[in-house]
């Protein structure tokens, strides 16, 4: 599935949101989109800015479900939980 995220031979499966930091994004893009290890990376209010194909599958959901969406409102409430207070829950 292809994402148009406004910059030029953007990898498939990875989103690049419009906006500041465009530059950064474009950047950063193919290290993540091409990652055989989910990774994702968050704005200061916890929302998703980069998901790639393979944290999205490892969750069940496809990659634009992350975008713009609170990692609370996708990620297993008990995980939200334990990164929220900053522990294992050990």
């Amino acid at each position: 599935m292809e994402y148009n995220s406004g910059v030029e031979n953007q990898p498939t499966g990875f989103i690049v949101p419009e906006g500041p930091g465009l530059t950064a994004r474009a950047l950063l893009g193919p290290l993540i989109a091409d990652a055989p290890i989910g990774l994702a990376l968050v704005d200061g209010t916890f929302r998703y800015v980069f998901v790639n194909a393979t944290l999205a599958a490892f969750g069940g959901r496809p990659v634009e479900d992350h975008f713009d969406a609170f990692v609370e409102d996708v990620i297993a409430p008990e995980l939200w939980r334990s990164l929220s207070r900053g522990s294992s829950g050990r």
